[in-house]
C-alpha cells in the first residue's frame, strides 16, 4: 500500500479573551479526560462523504469563518491555578485542516485506511488546555470522491449543535464557490446559557432526587459478558447496528400516537425491559440525556454549545401491568424530571444512598427522532447527496442509540473491557425482539413480552439439549454388576486396609446378605438403612441391598444421635445393616439389625438358609437408594433415585471416561454424599479395582496422597475446597498415577484449576455438577490446560439423555448470558422426596419444554427445579452463578440455613437468629465460606461455647456455625423481614473470646500463631485460644496443617481437633524444632547465595520445565511486554544504563 500524502495549514497564535464556568456535563467530561486522556471517550467524529470536487482552500476558509462565529469552537479549558475549572474563549483558534491523498488506493485499501485512521484519530484525542479542540481531515479518494472527517471533543457542544455548525460550514463553502455572501443568523454565545445556569439553586431539587433514588445502592448490573482470550478483541469500543423492519416501526408509532405517548417513551420502555431481563431485577436505572434548552435563555435552540445533561432514569418493570398502562407510568416519570433536569450528576450521586464514588448507572439510552444524515439531507441541494455518519465514544459501558424514521435504526456501543462484542450483538437482537413484541402485542401485559428471538430460543431449548443416547432399556445396577462378575470373576473388585475381595467373592457375600434381606421382607421399594464405617463390609452391604430389590439409605455413623433417630423414623426402615461397634452407638429405633461383621473375612461361608439363587432382578424404575439432604424446615428430606437414572449416569460416565480393568478408583467420599454412588458402583460394573480409604481418611491430605501412590490410583473425586488443601500438601505432586480427577459439590474456582494443572500436569480435572435429586451429576466440563480460557469455570453441558434449562420466573427460557434458575430434565430426574408430596410437587414440576425435542420423551415428564442461578454461555455450556435462596454449599455439603436457624431458635437462650454464609473480604473461592450465626439472646448473658455445644448435639459438624455474632436485635427491612444486607460483617476480636490473651512464648508457638492469624483472618491469636472459637473448621484446619508442614511443623489433624490451641499443638510439634532450625539455616544459606553474583549453568525449576513441555503451537504465548509513559526529559543514556545494571 502506498503511503498517503498529507499537508496542513500552519497553526495560528492563540491570544486569550474571556473565561466563564463549566456547564453540568462539561464538568463530568473534564473528569473523564483527566482520568484517561487517550481513551477516546467523549471524542466525536463526523464522517461526511462528498461525491463532488472539493476546493480544500475554500473549505478551510469556511471552517475559519464559522469558528470565528461561535465562541465554543475557540474555547480551551483550565483547571490548574484556578479556584474552579473554567472555559476560556480565544480570539482565534481555527481548526487544522489536513489532506490525505488516497486516490492511488483500491477501494478495499481505502476502506481499511479509513478504519485505521478513525481508530488512531479517536485515541489521539485532544489536550483540553490547548485549542483548537477540533480538527478536520480531508481524504481524497478520487476527483469526485472525497471524505471529510470532523473530529472534536464532545465537551464543546451537544448533538443539536452539530447540524448548526455543518450547515454553516457548507453554506459558507458553497457561497465562496458561487461568489455570493452568506448573511449569518444572529446567535447568542454559549456563555449566556452558562451564566443562567450558574445562577440556578439546585438545593430545591435535592428532595426530588433523594426520593427518586431511594433504595438504589448502585448501578443496575450490566448484562453478562464473555470476554475473548484475544486481547485485541477486548480493548477499545465496539459499535453495532441494525434496522427494525418498517412494519413493526409503523406499529410502534401507532401505539405511541394512539395512547398519548412519545417514541422516546416507547424506546425507554424497551430498554428498561431489556435491562430487567438481563439483570434479573425489576427495578432498573439507566442514564438518559435531557436537551436542557427549554425555559433557559431566549434563542437557546440556535446556540452552539453543551446544553445536555445526563440524568438517572429509574423504572420499575411491572410484569403484571398492561403494556400501555406501564408506558404511561414511564411517561409521567419522564415528565417529572423536567424541573430537576439541570441538576449535576455529581450532586445526584452525593444525595443518593450509593454515595459520591459509586455510579448510579452504567448504561445509557439516546433517542433521536431522525438520524443526523436524514436531518441534513432534508435541507436539499447538494446536502441531499452528501452522507453524514457520526461516531462517538461515551464513558458508559453500554450506550444504545435509537433513531426514528421509516425504519427504526438501532445502534449499540460497548466498552469491550466490560461488554464483549458478541454480547453487544445479542443485546441488539434482543432489543429488536422487544420492539417487535411490543408492536405485535400492544394489549399484552409486560411479562408476556419476550426478548428471545426464535432462533435463540430453539438453540437454548433444543439445540444444546440433543443428548439422546441409546442405552439398554432394562439395565439396572444389579444386571450390570452380574455381567461384570461373569466377565472377570477372579479379578480384585474391592480392598481396604485389612482385606480384598474378588468380584466373585464380593458377589457371593452380597447375594447371601441379599437373601437374608429378602427373608426380612425387603423387596421393590423397601428402604434399608445402612450404618457403617468405610470398609469392604460397607460395599457388601450396599450391593446386597440393591440385589435384594430394596433401596439403601446411608446413615453416617458420625451424625448426631438426634439426626440419626429422625432419619430412621422418617424412612421407616424395617431393616438396618450395621457394624456391631456402630450399632451400639445408635439411638433407640424399631428396625431389625443385621450385623455386617465377618462378611469380609476370608473364612466367611454362606449360611444354609441364604437362598441367593432365589433373588429376582429389580426393575429399572425401582428405587436404588435414598439420600437425605438438608431441609429448610429444620428436617432433612430423603431424595429417592431409581435404577434407570443412576444406570444412565454410570453408562454415560463409562462412555466419556472409559474406565478399564487396569484402573483403580479411590472411594473416599462419605456415603451420605451422592458422589459416593458412582465411586462405589462405576468400578463394580466395569472391572476396575475399588480402593476404600480408611474411616476419616478423606480429611487427611497426606494420607490420601500416600494411599494414591501405594495403590496407583487413577481416578478419584474431590470437593474443590478439599482439592485445594490436597494440592497444598507436599506429597500431592507425587500422585503421578492419577489420570482423571472429578470435582463437584461446590463451585470450582479458576485459580484452583491453575494450581491443579501445575501440581498434577499429567492428570485431567473434570468439573461436574448435579443435585442429589438427579442421580448425582447432570452436567460435565473438562478443564483445559490452557489457563487463559478459564476465567470462570463452567459446569458444562448436559450428560446423555439429560436436558438442562435456564428459565425465568414464568418458566420461560432466558437468553444466552441472562441469569435464570436452572431446571433439569431427562432420565436422571429422581423420584421425589420421601413422604413429602407437597415439597415434591413444588420442586419436581411438569416439563413443558421437551415436546419438540424427541419422539421418545414421554408426555408429562418432570423437571427438577434446582434453586441454582445459572446462565448459558455462547459456546453452549452452562455457568453456575450461586444459589437463588438461602441454601448454600460449604465443603461440598448442601446446607439449608433455615435448618440451622430452627435449631438455634430451639435453644432457650436464643430469642432470634439468622444464619448466613460469609466469605472474607477479597476471597474469591467457594471454600472460603464460613457459616455465621447472628443471634439475639433472651437473657442477655450469651455463651458462645454453650450454644455451639448444644447445636453439635443435633447437627453435623459442617452445619455448626463457625462464628457467632451477638446482637441486641436483628436489622429489619421496611416490610418487616430480616435485612440480611444490613447485618454487620463478623469480627473475631479478643473481647469475644472466653479467655485472656497469652502471647506466644516459643518459636513454635509464634509460627503457629502467625499461621492461624493468616488463615483465620484475625488480628491476634493467643496460645490458649480455641481454634473453633476463632472461626476455624476442619477444612481450615487442613490448610493450617499444610502451612505448618511448610514451616517444618508436622501436626496431625486429629491433634488439632482434639487439642485446638496453639500451645497444645506447639508441644505436639516440639520434636520438629530441630528440623525447623535446620530449615532456617538452609534458608539463610540460600539468601546469602542470592547476594552473590551467579554465573554458569543453573537447573530449571519445575515451573520452567512445565513451560518447555507445554509450549504447544504458540510458544510465544507467555512473552510479556510493558508500555511505560515517561517524562519528556528522560535521558535515554541513563535509562539504558539503569536497565543494564538490573
Amino acid at each position: 500500500m502506498s503511503r498517503p500524502s498529507t499537508h496542513s495549514a500552519p497553526r495560528p497564535a492563540l491570544p486569550a479573551r474571556r473565561a466563564y464556568p463549566l456547564a453540568a456535563l462539561q464538568g463530568a467530561m473534564l473528569v473523564n479526560h483527566l482520568r484517561a486522556p487517550r481513551s477516546g471517550v467523549d471524542i466525536v467524529q463526523m464522517v461526511c462523504s462528498l461525491p463532488e470536487q472539493v476546493d480544500v482552500s475554500r473549505l478551510r476558509t469556511a471552517w475559519e469563518q464559522v469558528s470565528l462565529r461561535h465562541d465554543v469552537l475557540r474555547t480551551r479549558f483550565r483547571w490548574e491555578g484556578v479556584a474552579e475549572p473554567e472555559q476560556e474563549v480565544l480570539d482565534d483558534a481555527s481548526p487544522m485542516v489536513t489532506v490525505l491523498d488516497w486516490s492511488s488506493l483500491s477501494v478495499p485499501e481505502s476502506d481499511d485506511a479509513m478504519r485505521e485512521f478513525l481508530a488512531r484519530d479517536r485515541t489521539l484525542g485532544f489536550d483540553l488546555a490547548s485549542p483548537p479542540l477540533q480538527r478536520v481531515t480531508m481524504m481524497r479518494r478520487g476527483d469526485d470522491n472525497w471524505h471529510m472527517v470532523w473530529t472534536f471533543h464532545h465537551i464543546l457542544m451537544d448533538g443539536r449543535s452539530f447540524p448548526i455548525v455543518l450547515r454553516e460550514v457548507f453554506a459558507e463553502y458553497e457561497a465562496a464557490i458561487e461568489g455570493t455572501v452568506v448573511e449569518p443568523l444572529p446567535r447568542r454565545p454559549f456563555s449566556d446559557f452558562v451564566e443562567w445556569y450558574t445562577e440556578q439553586d439546585f438545593s430545591g431539587t435535592e428532595a426530588f432526587w433523594r426520593e427518586r433514588m431511594h433504595g438504589i445502592p448502585g448501578p443496575t448490573p450490566l448484562p453478562a459478558a464473555f470476554h475473548p482470550t484475544d486481547e485485541s478483541s477486548s480493548t477499545g469500543r465496539g459499535l453495532h447496528a441494525r434496522l427494525l423492519d418498517a412494519q413493526p416501526t409503523a406499529a410502534l408509532e401507532q401505539l405511541a400516537r394512539a395512547n398519548g405517548l412519545t417514541m422516546n417513551n416507547v424506546v425507554q420502555g424497551a430498554w428498561s425491559l431489556l435491562l430487567a431481563r438481563h439483570s434479573g431485577e425489576s427495578d432498573v436505572v439507566f442514564g438518559a440525556t435531557r436537551a436542557c434548552r427549554k425555559n433557559t435563555v431566549a434563542g437557546a435552540d440556535d446556540i452552539v454549545g453543551m446544553f445536555i445533561n445526563t440524568v438517572p432514569v429509574r423504572v420499575t418493570v411491572r410484569d403484571d401491568m398492561p403494556l400501555v398502562q406501564w408506558l404511561g407510568e414511564l411517561r409521567e416519570g419522564w415528565r417529572k424530571l423536567f424541573d430537576a433536569e439541570h441538576t449535576p450528576l455529581r450532586l445526584i450521586q452525593r444525595w443518593s444512598e450509593a454515595g459520591p464514588q459509586t455510579p448510579l448507572f452504567d448504561t445509557q439510552i439516546v433517542f433521536e427522532n431522525l438520524p443526523l444524515d436524514v436531518t441534513l439531507q432534508m435541507d436539499g441541494g447538494k446536502m441531499a447527496s452528501r452522507g453524514f455518519h457520526l461516531y462517538g465514544g461515551t464513558n458508559f459501558a453500554l450506550t444504545a442509540l435509537v433513531f426514528g424514521g421509516r425504519q427504526l435504526s438501532l445502534e449499540i456501543e460497548n466498552e469491550r473491557a466490560l461488554i464483549d462484542d458478541g454480547t453487544a450483538v445479542r443485546l441488539l437482537d434482543h432489543l429488536a425482539c422487544v420492539f417487535e413484541a411490543m408492536a405485535a402485542n400492544p394489549n399484552a401485559t409486560v411479562g408476556k413480552l419476550s426478548m428471545l428471538p426464535d432462533a435463540e430460543r430453539e438453540l437454548v431449548v433444543n439445540g444444546w439439549n440433543r443428548t439422546a443416547t441409546p442405552y439398554p432399556a432394562h439395565a439396572t445396577l444389579v444386571s450390570l454388576m452380574n455381567e461384570q462378575v461373569a466377565r472377570t470373576p477372579d479379578a480384585v473388585a474391592v480392598s481396604d486396609d485389612t482385606c480384598a475381595l474378588s468380584f466373585a467373592e464380593l458377589d457371593r457375600r452380597a447375594n447371601a446378605l441379599a437373601a437374608r434381606l429378602r427373608a426380612q421382607g425387603v423387596g421393590a421399594g423397601v428402604l434399608v438403612g445402612v450404618c457403617a464405617e468405610r470398609s469392604v463390609e460397607l460395599v457388601i452391604a450396599l450391593v446386597a441391598v440393591v440385589k435384594s430389590g430394596g433401596a439403601y439409605v446411608p446413615i453416617d455413623p458420625e451424625y448426631p444421635a438426634d439426626r440419626v433417630a429422625f432419619m430412621l423414623e422418617d424412612a421407616g426402615v424395617p431393616v438396618l445393616l450395621a457394624q456391631q461397634h456402630v450399632s451400639q452407638l445408635l439411638p433407640q429405633h424399631a428396625a431389625h439389625v443385621l450385623l455386617l461383621d465377618g462378611l469380609a473375612d476370608a473364612t466367611w461361608m454362606p449360611a444354609a438358609h441364604d437362598n441367593a439363587h432365589m433373588l429376582p432382578l429389580p426393575s429399572p424404575d425401582d428405587s436404588a437408594y435414598m439420600i437425605y439432604t438438608s431441609g429448610s424446615t429444620g428436617r432433612p428430606k430423603g431424595a429417592r433415585n431409581a435404577h434407570r437414572g443412576i444406570v444412565n449416569r454410570l453408562l454415560w460416565m463409562q462412555d466419556t471416561y472409559k474406565l478399564t480393568p487396569r484402573d483403580v478408583v479411590l472411594q473416599k467420599t462419605p456415603f451420605s454424599f451422592d458422589v459416593s454412588v458412582w465411586e462405589f458402583f462405576w468400578p463394580l460394573i466395569t472391572g476396575a479395582r475399588l480402593v476404600m480409604a480408611k474411616p476419616g481418611g478423606h480429611k487427611d491430605s497426606g494420607y490420601l496422597a500416600s494411599t494414591m501412590v501405594q495403590h496407583e490410583v487413577t481416578v478419584c473425586h474431590f470437593v474443590p475446597s478439599m482439592l485445594r488443601a490436597f494440592l497444598a500438601d507436599n506429597m500431592a505432586g507425587g500422585c503421578t498415577s492419577l489420570r482423571d480427577v472429578m470435582a463437584s459439590g461446590e463451585a470450582l474456582p479458576a485459580d484452583l484449576v491453575a494450581s491443579f494443572n501445575t501440581v498434577l500436569p499429567k492428570a485431567t480435572l473434570h468439573n461436574l455438577y448435579g443435585p442429589t435429586e438427579c442421580a448425582v451429576d447432570v452436567t460435565y466440563w473438562e478443564c483445559p490446560k490452557d489457563l487463559a480460557s478459564v476465567a470462570t469455570v463452567p459446569i458444562g453441558r448436559p450428560v446423555a439423555n439429560t436436558r438442562v434449562h435456564v428459565l425465568d420466573e414464568r418458566l420461560q427460557p432466558v437468553a444466552v448470558g441472562v441469569p435464570g434458575e436452572l431446571y433439569l430434565a431427562g432420565v436422571q430426574v429422581g423420584q421425589g422426596y420421601h413422604n413429602r408430596p407437597e415439597l415434591s410437587a413444588e420442586r419436581f414440576v411438569v416439563d413443558t419444554l421437551s415436546a419438540g425435542l424427541a419422539n421418545d420423551v414421554p408426555r408429562g415428564t418432570r423437571m427438577y427445579r434446582t434453586g441454582d442461578r445459572a446462565r448459558w454461555r455462547p459456546d453452549g455450556t452452562v455457568e453456575y452463578l450461586g444459589r437463588l435462596d438461602f441454601q448454600v454449599k460449604i465443603r461440598g455439603f448442601r446446607i439449608e440455613l433455615g435448618e440451622i436457624e430452627t435449631a438455634l431458635l430451639a435453644h432457650p437462650s436464643v430469642h432470634d437468629a439468622v444464619v448466613v454464609a460469609y466469605s472474607n473480604p477479597g476471597a474469591s473461592s467457594a471454600e472460603s465460606k464460613r457459616l455465621v450465626a447472628y443471634v439475639v439472646s433472651t437473657d442477655g448473658t450469651p455463651s458462645t461455647a454453650a450454644l455451639r455445644e448444644a447445636l453439635a448435639e443435633g447437627l453435623p459438624d459442617y452445619m455448626v456455625p463457625a462464628i457467632f455474632v451477638w446482637l441486641p436485635a436483628l436489622p429489619l427491612s421496611s416490610n418487616g423481614k430480616v435485612d440480611r444486607r444490613a447485618l454487620p460483617a463478623p469480627e473475631v476480636e479478643r473481647q469475644s473470646l472466653s479467655r485472656a490473651y497469652v502471647a506466644p512464648r516459643t518459636a513454635e508457638e509464634t509460627v503457629l500463631a502467625d499461621i492461624w492469624k493468616a488463615t483465620l483472618k484475625v488480628s491476634a491469636v493467643g496460645v490458649d485460644d480455641n481454634f473453633f472459637e476463632l472461626g476455624g473448621d476442619s477444612l481450615l484446619g487442613v490448610q493450617i496443617l499444610a502451612r505448618a508442614a511448610q514451616a517444618g511443623l508436622r501436626i496431625m489433624l486429629s491433634q488439632l481437633l482434639r487439642t485446638p490451641t496453639v500451645s497444645a499443638l506447639a508441644r505436639a510439634a516440639g520434636a520438629q524444632s530441630a528440623a525447623m532450625q535446620s530449615e532456617d539455616a538452609s534458608a539463610r544459606a540460600s539468601a546469602e547465595a542470592l547476594r552473590r553474583e551467579v554465573a554458569g549453568d543453573v537447573p530449571l525449576t519445575p515451573v520452567q520445565h512445565w513451560f518447555f513441555e507445554n509450549q504447544g503451537a504458540n510458544p510465544h504465548h507467555w512473552n510479556q511486554a510493558f508500555l511505560f509513559e515517561v517524562p519528556a526529559n528522560t535521558s535515554e543514556i541513563f535509562l539504558a544504563k539503569a536497565v543494564g545494571a538490573v
